[in-house]
């Protein structure tokens, strides 16, 4: 896959198995950084209001 900067290297990310998560997740992030992608996993785009706040609170509950 080609990157927007033109080159045709690849990044050298280890696919996410179960034994690897945070060798990953510090290889993933630093690339999205690099990338000026990371605000898009990081920070939220919309204000939620009303009902989907409702839901979106409710599920992160459920997750902690």
């Amino acid at each position: 896959m080609a990157d927007n900067e033109g080159s045709t290297s690849k990044a050298n990310i280890p696919k996410l198995d179960d034994t690897n998560f945070l060798h990953w997740s510090m290889r993933m992030k630093a690339h999205l950084r690099h990338k000026g992608l990371i605000k898009y996993i990081i920070e939220v785009l919309v204000a939620l209001t009303g009902a989907a706040a409702k839901a979106v609170n409710k599920k992160h509950a459920e997750t902690l």
